[in-house]
C-alpha cells in the first residue's frame, strides 16, 4: 500500500489494539460495515465523504480540535487518541490525496496515509448495486486485507526509495481486486436487459401517472399525461401554448397537461393560485448561488426586499420623472416612419417597436440607450437575450430530470461560462458608468433608486443591483414591443377599429404636444384603451402563464381539484382570455366588448364574455411591478403615432402575422406596414 509521509514514526512492537483511523470513503453502507469489521484492532473514529470535508476535519485534529461529525454514522468520535492511519477508498485519485496532505502540512508524525494507485486487477462490483449479505461479505474482506496490510506496515518499519514501505506495496485497490470472488451479474447480460428495464420503468411510469397518480380524475391529454416528454416537445417547438388552448376547448377550464401540472382558465383559479392567501409560490428555476430578481427568485422574502426598493420606480410621481427620459426616443421613433413614409417605403415594425422599446429600457436602467434607433441595429447583448427564451424551454425540461440537469451542469464548457460572466460584467459596466455620472443623478431610474437603498435595511448588493437591471431591461422592454406590435397588427386588421382610435386622438387635443403620460388615460381615450384591453387579451405578453408549486407538506384546492404537495397549478392566459366558452368571438379584435355598452347591455352579443379571466399582469403579490409604467408607455407612444400617421397598408406576406409560435416569449416575424404622414387639414 503506498505511504505518502515520510517513514511513519511508528514502533516496531507497537501493539494494533484499537489503533484510531480515519476513513475517507464515498459510500456509508460500505464504511459501517468495514468499521465494524475493522474491530477490535482498529477503531475508526471518523468518516468523511469529501476532499473539503477531509482538509478540515484533519486539520482540526492537528489543531487538538474536535472535527465536525454531522452527517457521520459511521466514526465512533473518540478523539481522545491522535488517528494513527487516514484510508481513502479507491475513489481519490493519488492527486486528491496529495493535494489533502499538503493542505494537512506538518500533520505526519505518526500519521499512515494509504491511497489507492490504479493497479491491475479485477473490477469491484459496485456496492450500490448487490445485495445486503454480498455487501456485508465485501466489506468482511475489504477489512481483513486492511488489518493485513497496516500490520505488515506497522511491524516492518522500513521503506524502500520511493518512500512505500517495503515490507509491502500493496494498495487498497490492488486488495478489492482480490475480492473478485463476489460475484455480480455478467455484464453481456446486464447491457442485453438494458433496453427492457427502461422499456418497462417508461411503462410503469405511464400506468401510475394515468391510472395512480393524485391527479388522475382531472381531464386532459392521456398522452401527455402518461409520456411528459410530449409536453416538453411541444414546448421546444414552440407549438404548446395552441395545443393548451385546444385542450382547453376540448376538456374545459381545468386542463391537466402534465403528469404534476394542471392548467386552469376560470376567475376563481387566479384567486386560489396567485393570491396573497393561497400562499404558493413560485418555482425555482434560478441556478444555486444566483442573486434574487424581482422577476424570477421564489424566495416571498427575498422578493418582498426588492419590491420594496424598486416600488418607487413605478409610483405616480416616479413615473412623472421617467416621462422626460422617455420622449426623446418615441420622437425618435417616429422620425424613423416619417423617413419611411416620406420615401414611399413600408415600415418593419418588428425591428423597429423592440429597438424602441430596448432603447427606452436602456435609458430608463442605465442612463443611456443601446441606441438601436440610431444605428437601426439591434445591440448584441439584446439578441442573446432573445436566443435564451428558445433555451430556457430545453433548459426547463433538463430541470425536472436532476440526473440529465447536473450532467449538463458538469459538462457546460468553459466558453459557455466565460459567456455567462460577459453578460453579467456587461450589465454592471452600465451600472458603474450611470453611477459615475453626475449629472443624472437623482433623474429617479432604476439605477438612481437602486443604489438609494444603499444604507437602508433593504439595502441592495451591488450583484442584486446588476440582475435585477437585467430583469428589468428585458420584461420592460418586451411587454411594451409586444404590445405595441399586437396592437399595430390588430388595428390595421380591423379597419374600423383603427378608424375610430384614430378619430379619438385627433378630436381629443389640438396639438401633439398635448399628448402626454397623463393625458392619455382611459378616461379621456376610451376607446383606445378598450384597443389596448382587447390585444392584452388576444395577444398576452406572458402567454403561458406563470407556474406555482404546492409547498412540501401541504395541499391546495384550485377551483375544486385537491393538489399535494410538488404539484403545479397555472392560469394559461392565452387559453382563458381566447377559450370560446369564455369570449364571444372569442379569437377577433373586437375593442367595443370593453365599453359601457357591450358591459352593461343584457342584449350586447358581448354582455356575458368572462372579463374577470382577463388579468395580463398576473395578480396578488406577484402582480407585474411595472404595469402602470408600460401601459404609459404604449399609450404615449401609440397616440404620438396615430396623431401623427395614417396606417395605408399591411404587407401581404403578414396577413397570418398572427399565427406564431411561443417559447417563454412569442416568436414574432416581421411585420410590414406602409405608412403615410397625416394630411393635416
Amino acid at each position: 500500500m503506498g505511504s505518502f509521509s515520510s517513514r511513519p514514526s511508528i514502533p516496531a512492537s507497537s501493539s494494533l489494539a484499537a489503533r484510531p483511523v480515519v476513513l475517507v470513503g464515498q459510500l456509508e453502507a460500505v464504511g459501517k460495515r468495514v468499521a465494524t469489521h475493522l474491530l477490535p484492532e482498529f477503531e475508526v473514529v471518523l468518516e468523511v465523504h469529501s476532499t473539503s470535508r477531509a482538509r478540515a476535519e484533519l486539520l482540526k485534529l492537528k489543531a487538538g480540535g474536535r472535527p465536525c461529525t454531522d452527517g457521520d454514522n459511521v466514526g465512533t468520535h473518540n478523539f481522545s487518541q491522535m488517528p494513527k492511519h487516514v484510508i481513502f477508498s479507491k475513489g481519490y485519485t493519488m492527486k486528491r490525496v496529495q493535494d489533502i496532505r499538503e493542505a494537512c502540512g506538518g500533520l505526519e508524525s505518526g500519521i499512515c496515509w494509504y491511497w489507492t494507485p490504479s493497479l491491475p486487477g479485477e473490477k469491484l462490483p459496485n456496492p450500490a448495486r448487490i445485495d445486503e449479505a454480498m455487501l456485508d461479505l465485501l466489506a468482511e474482506k475489504i477489512a481483513t486485507h486492511i488489518k493485513t496490510v497496516m500490520k505488515e506496515v506497522v511491524n516492518a518499519g522500513s521503506e524502500g526509495e520511493d518512500g512505500v514501505p517495503a515490507a509491502r506495496k500493496m494498495a487498497i485497490k490492488e486488495l478489492l481486486a482480490s475480492v473478485g470472488t463476489v460475484k455480480t451479474p455478467n455484464l453481456t447480460t446486464s447491457l442485453a436487459l438494458l433496453p427492457l428495464a427502461v422499456v418497462l420503468y417508461i411503462l410503469t411510469t405511464a400506468c401510475y401517472n394515468v391510472y395512480l397518480h393524485p391527479l388522475r380524475n382531472v381531464p386532459g391529454p392521456k398522452s401527455w399525461v402518461a409520456f411528459p416528454v410530449l409536453f416538453h416537445i411541444a414546448r421546444m417547438k414552440g407549438i404548446v401554448d395552441r395545443k393548451t388552448i385546444a385542450f382547453h376547448n376540448k376538456y374545459g377550464e381545468t386542463v391537466r397537461v402534465h403528469p404534476s401540472l394542471v392548467s386552469f382558465t376560470s376567475a376563481q383559479s387566479w384567486r386560489d393560485i396567485y393570491s396573497r392567501e393561497a400562499n404558493m409560490p413560485k418555482l425555482d428555476l434560478v441556478e444555486p448561488g444566483s442573486p434574487p430578481g424581482i422577476f424570477t427568485t421564489h424566495l416571498p422574502v427575498a422578493h418582498g426586499k426588492l419590491r420594496r426598493v424598486l416600488s418607487p420606480i413605478f409610483s405616480e410621481r416616479g413615473i412623472r420623472k421617467l416621462e422626460p427620459i422617455v420622449k426623446p426616443y418615441v420622437d425618435m421613433f417616429l422620425d424613423n416612419i416619417r423617413e419611411a413614409a416620406t420615401s414611399d417605403k413600408e415600415v418593419e415594425f418588428k425591428g423597429l417597436f423592440h429597438r424602441t422599446a430596448f432603447d427606452i429600457i436602456g435609458a430608463l436602467s442605465f442612463g443611456e440607450s443601446f441606441n438601436g434607433l440610431k444605428t437601426g441595429e439591434i445591440h448584441p447583448w439584446i439578441n442573446v437575450i432573445f436566443e435564451m427564451t428558445k433555451i430556457m424551454c430545453f433548459i426547463q425540461f433538463l430541470q425536472e430530470n436532476p440526473v440529465l440537469w447536473k450532467l449538463v451542469l458538469w459538462s457546460t464548457p468553459a466558453s459557455a461560462r466565460e459567456q455567462r460572466k460577459e453578460h453579467d460584467e456587461f450589465v454592471k459596466e452600465k451600472i458603474r458608468r450611470r453611477l459615475a455620472d453626475d449629472s443624472k443623478k437623482g433623474n429617479g431610474d432604476f439605477v438612481d433608486i437602486m443604489y438609494s437603498s444603499k444604507g437602508t435595511k433593504d439595502e441592495m448588493t451591488d450583484d442584486e443591483m446588476s440582475t435585477n437591471a437585467g430583469e428589468l431591461v428585458f420584461a420592460g422592454s418586451e411587454t411594451i414591443a409586444t404590445a405595441c406590435m399586437g396592437l399595430t397588427y390588430w388595428l390595421i386588421k380591423t379597419p374600423h377599429a383603427l378608424e375610430k382610435a384614430t378619430q379619438e386622438i385627433r378630436s381629443s387635443y389640438q396639438s401633439e404636444d398635448e399628448i402626454t403620460f397623463s393625458s392619455t388615460v382611459s378616461e379621456r381615450l376610451p376607446y383606445l384603451n378598450a384597443c389596448f384591453t382587447e390585444v392584452f387579451r388576444v395577444y398576452s405578453p406572458t402567454q403561458s402563464g406563470v407556474q406555482r408549486i404546492v409547498p412540501h407538506g401541504e395541499t391546495r384546492v384550485v377551483d375544486g381539484v385537491v393538489m399535494p404537495q410538488g404539484t403545479r397549478a397555472v392560469v394559461h392566459h392565452h387559453a382563458a382570455f381566447t377559450i370560446d366558452s369564455h369570449f364571444h368571438e372569442a379569437t377577433n379584435f373586437v375593442p367595443e366588448r370593453w365599453l359601457p355598452g357591450a358591459i352593461d347591455d343584457p342584449k350586447s352579443p358581448y354582455f356575458n364574455d368572462n372579463r374577470a379571466t382577463v388579468l395580463p399582469f398576473g395578480l396578488g403579490t406577484r402582480r407585474c411591478i411595472g404595469q402602470t409604467l408600460a401601459m404609459n408607455e404604449v399609450r404615449y407612444i401609440f397616440a404620438r403615432m396615430l396623431w401623427n400617421f395614417d396606417f395605408d397598408s399591411l404587407n401581404p406576406a403578414c396577413q397570418m402575422w398572427h399565427v406564431q409560435k411561443a417559447f417563454l416569449a412569442w416568436d414574432k416575424g416581421e411585420l410590414w406596414v406602409r405608412m403615410k404622414s397625416r394630411k393635416q387639414e
